[in-house]
């Protein structure tokens, strides 16, 4: 057996309540134990996670916001990620013994050790990235304003709203809310005006952090946007307070700073901004993982120029595809026949799709290193991930408990979700993921998804993960 699980390797924790949480491996039992006849290991890990501290603060505060709960545990080595990083055992070797798990005073003796040990380490510096939790970081939040329509509007026509409503908006603030509330670790970094202060309030409920936001004086970003009987929508987007040369600014050096593992963009803050964030992201050292979501589609000739090697994962519909193979080869693109694998429904849609994702794939100009995630609509999604031996995974569409009524918010609650389903597995790689991992992530932000059109509201709208009975 290849000895995976060393002392001193550190991995991530893929299920239980420690889920999402790094581990360094004290012991591993490759043949397992009487008591626990599986190969698994005795791991430490941090319960509780240092605060933010600056160099303002007092040493009182800074010794009470840099203590560590930690936390040692017995798991099998199936639920457990191993990582690229190591963790010297100076202090820790023969912390954990045979009799660790009999005597609870035996494990609280222990725990002591081991946070005395991890403390030092924060405080000396060394082994930062141990102390720093997987979290999202999500640029870009405004004021959604609805108006009800019998229809959306046609050139030259002018329609009476049959109802108006305000509420917490924004590409990036509705797919903040989907992760927080798929149990995930999101902060929002954008800005906003004193218009948007109810929100921020918002936003907090729903488990969102917002203390990366830039306060402006200018009014919020907007979309104003369009609703049909039939669940149809038309937007309209304002930049408000984050399209202001001023404020780009600091959100551009506090993304530089801020502390995530996973970044999610869209393209509604100003184009420089965004090559900004998906720059420092790559660049970073550990990297974030980044996600691309780009709505509305940039030009072509933004397309053409955007560093495609910062994006990980780039989240389209079939049209926003189409767009980006025109603008990379100058020519419209055209379907031709395609053989679907055995297992997926014949379907125009589909086989167009499929094939669509394989010619961007193909392109000299993109490279192979982007993992490819095309939304369909009622149909589902297709996946095409980064690795070369990659097959595509089709997902179907949720069964919908009710009729649809509403889809703004449906594919924000998508990528939302499918970012939170790597944060819950602990990947620092999503492409790490195995093919039937990788499906069960889509399987659930489809459901999401499939939720949130049956009701009213973009953020509101979105399922928590309890109401998904997953």
């Amino acid at each position: 057996m290849v000895r995976v699980y060393k002392p001193g390797k550190v991995a991530i924790v893929l299920a239980g309540r420690q889920a999402g949480k790094k581990v360094v491996v004290i012991k591993q039992l490759d043949e397992g134990t009487k008591e626990r006849p599986y190969p698994h290991a005795i791991v430490a890990g941090v319960e509780r996670y240092p605060l933010k501290v600056t160099k303002r603060m007092g040493a009182k505060k800074l010794a009470k916001r840099s203590k560590v709960k930690p936390f040692i545990k017995s798991i099998n080595y199936s639920h457990l990620f191993p990582t690229r990083y190591a963790l010297e055992l100076e202090g820790l070797k023969g912390i954990v013994g045979a009799d660790t798990f009999k005597e609870p005073s035996q494990r609280e003796d222990t725990k002591k050790q081991i946070k005395k040990q991890l403390e030092e380490r924060y405080t000396s510096g060394k082994n930062k990235w141990f102390f720093t939790q997987l979290r999202t970081l999500i640029c870009k939040l405004d004021i959604d304003e609805f108006f009800h329509v019998p229809n959306i509007v046609n050139p030259g026509q002018t329609l009476s709203s049959t109802k108006f409503e305000r509420r917490a908006g924004g590409k990036g603030a509705n797919q903040a809310v989907a992760i927080a509330k798929a149990g995930g670790r999101v902060a929002l970094c954008g800005a906003a005006g004193p218009d948007g202060q109810w929100m921020l309030d918002d936003m907090k409920k729903a488990g969102v952090q917002v203390e990366e936001l830039v306060p402006t004086e200018g009014p919020t970003g907007r979309a104003i946007i369009q609703l049909s009987p039939d669940g149809e929508n038309s937007i309209v987007l304002l930049g408000g307070a984050n399209t202001e040369p001023s404020t780009q600014s600091t959100c551009d050096t506090r993304l530089s700073s801020a502390s995530y593992t996973h970044l999610l963009v869209q393209n509604e803050i100003p184009w420089a901004s965004t090559l900004h964030a998906l720059q420092t992201s790559h660049t970073r050292s550990p990297r974030a993982w980044t996600f691309f979501n780009p709505s509305p589609m940039p030009s072509r000739d933004q397309l053409r120029v955007l560093p495609w090697d910062a994006v990980d994962w780039l989240i389209v519909n079939e049209g926003e595809a189409e767009e980006l193979y025109t603008a990379l080869t100058d020519k419209e693109y055209t379907a031709t026949r395609v053989v679907l694998p055995p297992n997926w429904p014949s379907n125009t849609t589909l086989a167009g799709a499929h094939l669509l994702l394989h010619c961007l794939r193909d392109l000299d100009s993109f490279p192979s290193t982007v993992s490819l995630v095309c939304t369909l609509g009622s149909l589902g999604v297709v996946v095409l991930p980064a690795r070369t031996d990659a097959e595509a995974i089709y997902v179907p569409a949720a069964k919908l408990a009710g009729p649809v009524v509403d889809t703004t918010g449906a594919g924000d609650c998508f990528a939302g979700y499918l970012v939170a389903g790597f944060l819950e597995r602990g990947h620092q790689d999503p492409v790490g993921l195995s093919a039937a991992e990788l499906e069960g992530v889509v399987k659930v932000a489809v459901k999401a998804a499939g939720m949130c059109v049956t009701r009213h509201g973009a953020s509101g709208s979105i399922p928590s993960r309890r109401e998904l009975n997953i």
